[in-house]
């Protein structure tokens, strides 16, 4: 949970007595550089599951328009393949067959995912964390993510915001990135000083500090 959500659910708890601790991932920058098969042509990579609050509908929506335009294009869907309404409303915008679904992946062949895709992006409503930006990060893959909740927190500067409620502002970043390689370069080189922030070490540290001031 959010500190912010947190204090509006209990109003009468002090916000000095709330110790935030950030989580880590154990992605590597030496990750990423086997033999696994990714998408023959460009694409943009989602990663994760798609209940209503992954918001991953404005994703495709995003992802069509863009492709009216842009006909090479493919999504890369790590996770359970679409199926039911979620597989008919891809159909219905008219990209079933540039749609790339390798399931659920190793790490390994995850962080190959991240680092050839154009773009991460992470349309989520609510996070109370988000690791897969952090993973994108340290793969040199330039993020585009919802600027809600602690999304902004853990991708800093190093991100492309957009409103989760508008698919336009989606669509508008993904065009940007696309069209725009020196601005991605520059978020790529802003995410790996970012990513460096986080780490498994200092989230023991933050932990044990906390309990040491309860004491």
């Amino acid at each position: 949970m959010h500190k912010k959500d947190l204090l509006e659910r209990y109003p009468t708890l002090p916000p000095a007595k709330v110790e935030v601790t950030y989580l880590a991932s154990e992605f590597a920058p030496e990750m990423g550089y086997g033999s696994e098969p990714i998408p023959e042509q460009p694409y943009f990579l989602y990663v994760g599951g798609r209940g209503v609050h992954k918001n991953f509908d404005r994703l495709v929506q995003a992802f069509a328009r863009l492709s009216q335009t842009h006909p090479d294009l493919q999504l890369c869907v790590v996770g359970a393949p679409p199926h039911g309404e979620e597989l008919r409303k891809i159909q219905a915008a008219g990209v079933g067959d540039r749609v790339w679904c390798p399931g659920a992946v190793p790490d390994e062949h995850l962080a190959k995912l991240y680092r050839h895709a154009i773009a991460f992006v992470y349309p989520s409503l609510y996070e109370g964390f988000g690791i897969p930006p952090l993973e994108a990060m340290i793969c040199d893959t330039p993020v585009i993510a919802s600027q809600v909740s602690s999304i902004p927190e853990v991708a800093g500067e190093a991100a492309f915001y957009f409103d989760p409620n508008s698919v336009d502002e989606l669509y508008d970043q993904m065009k940007f990135v696309l069209e725009h390689p020196a601005a991605r370069e520059r978020k790529i080189a802003q995410g790996r000083h970012q990513a460096a922030k986080f780490s498994w070490e200092q989230t023991v540290a933050q932990t044990m500090a906390a309990y040491q001031r309860l004491r």
